[in-house]
């Protein structure tokens, strides 16, 4: 089978992903380390390939096998706009004129609210002291998709009511990545410590619309919106380092590098020079701390480097701060959508704290529970475009199960909840009026699991 159409499957079943849930990271990958809220670099023999950190300690028992898995997504996502437009309907206002969003009142909620997302992960034990892993799952992506309301405009001086959030019909952004890792782990300093390193294949998929209205300000109008399904490829690698610093206390470090993408060749006028959305740095340190005999304390800091990729970190401002000059055939100047110093989401870097408790119930059954916190990445200042990524999640909770099948099949759950959380600020191109973005989530993830 082509590597193409396995992708395309797999686009079937993950696409389109909405905000998962840390900006765009998942909060965690494999469904053990989703019920620990996505801590767990520290803890030892989990690791089928689709956990974050590649380094694990091998025990005495070697252990191979596989696991597959998929995880039930359902968030909710809205936008809300209070406060008159600054110009009425019909009337003139020159070259001064605002970009208005409904006509004092409008909410509207995103449609597709629940997403299948895969994951399978193998691995081989090659001796008492190192392994190897393949591992196939999706990090996250973007999804909106707002249907109905209105906004106002004057592409030629006078103010005219247009459908659409941006008046230009159904209006959203769908992104999603899928990646394919080969990974190795191997024990050194008598067993003590384990490294390992990733190396995987990162494809991403991507579809615009409703955004034809801010042709003025893109460097290339042509390759801004509705231009169907794009892609983008690029190799990335990521490092990791587990210790057993006593019989009870592991440490554990991960780095992933900036992953430099492909470009975007049909949303060229959209994101920051000429379509570029890469994937930014990560790191992230954990502790595992065994309180007793069948429990376990876990603990990870992790931080993701948004501020690292233009089209993700620029802010809007750049339209509106003179970096860009709007006209009928399309911005001029750095700061246009699509230039190199192209306005962008206005994310910034995110600071995460995982806490996780697990216990071994019994012989058979393993209880785990999580939350995290974080700040969400958005500045309120860049609210407007927060309506197409509405990425503002601050807490997650989770809970999670790991039942023993046979001697040596296992079936493990997850549940997460993140609550609401919103962000308000006025509209970039009206200050009567204010936007407030909101989302919440829930997960169900499972997955079984084979050891040989």
């Amino acid at each position: 089978m082509k590597i193409s159409t396995i992708l395309s499957l797999s686009f079937l079943l993950a696409s389109p992903l909405s905000f998962a849930t840390n900006g765009y990271f998942t909060h965690g990958k494999s469904i053990i380390e989703k019920a620990q809220s996505g801590a767990g670099i520290a803890q030892v023999n989990t690791n089928f390939g689709l956990n974050l950190n590649p380094a694990q300690l091998n025990s005495s028992e070697q252990v191979s096998g596989f696991e597959i898995g998929t995880v039930l997504f359902s968030p909710s996502r809205e936008y809300s706009v209070t406060g008159q437009p600054s110009v009425p309907v019909g009337t003139f206002c020159g070259n001064q004129c605002p970009f208005s969003i409904g006509n004092g009142s409008q909410t509207i909620t995103s449609d597709n609210e629940l997403f299948l997302i895969p994951q399978f992960g193998v691995r081989y034990q090659l001796d008492d002291v190192s392994h190897v892993n393949f591992s196939f799952f999706a990090n996250g992506g973007m999804n909106s998709e707002y249907e109905g309301g209105s906004a106002q405009l004057a592409p030629e001086g006078t103010s005219i009511k247009l459908d659409g959030t941006f008046g230009d019909d159904t209006t959203g952004v769908d992104l999603a990545q899928i990646f394919t890792v080969l990974t190795y782990s191997r024990n050194v300093f008598n067993d003590n410590l384990a490294i390992g390193a990733s190396v995987f294949y990162a494809y991403q998929q991507i579809e615009i619309k409703g955004l034809k209205n801010f042709a003025g300000f893109s460097t290339n109008p042509m390759a801004l919106s509705e231009e169907g399904l794009d892609s983008s490829n690029g190799i990335g690698w990521r490092l990791g380092g587990q210790y057993k610093v006593t019989s009870t206390f592991n440490v554990a470090a991960t780095y992933q590098a900036k992953v430099s993408m492909s470009r975007f060749d049909n949303y060229a006028g959209l994101f920051a020079q000429q379509g570029k959305f890469d994937i930014p740095s990560s790191w992230t340190l954990g502790l595992a701390y065994k309180t007793s005999q069948k429990s376990e304390l876990l603990f990870d800091f992790q931080t993701i480097n948004y501020s690292e990729v233009a089209s993700v970190a620029n802010s809007i401002s750049q339209l509106t701060n003179g970096s860009c000059m709007p006209t009928p055939q399309g911005g001029v100047g750095v700061g246009c959508l699509g230039g190199e110093q192209g306005a962008g989401f206005g994310w910034q870097d995110m600071d995460i704290y995982k806490l996780a408790y697990k216990v071994d119930y019994s012989e058979q059954l393993i209880l785990r529970v999580g939350v995290s916190k974080t700040e969400q990445p958005i500045a309120k200042q860049e609210v407007l475009f927060a309506i197409l990524t509405p990425a503002v999640i601050e807490y997650h909770y989770t809970l999670g199960a790991s039942y023993q099948l046979a001697s040596k099949n296992y079936l493990h759950l997850s549940l997460m909840y993140a609550p609401e959380n919103s962000l308000s600020d006025q509209n970039n191109f009206d200050p009567n009026q204010e936007i407030t973005v909101a989302m919440s989530q829930l997960e169900l993830g499972f997955s079984y699991q084979a050891r040989w």
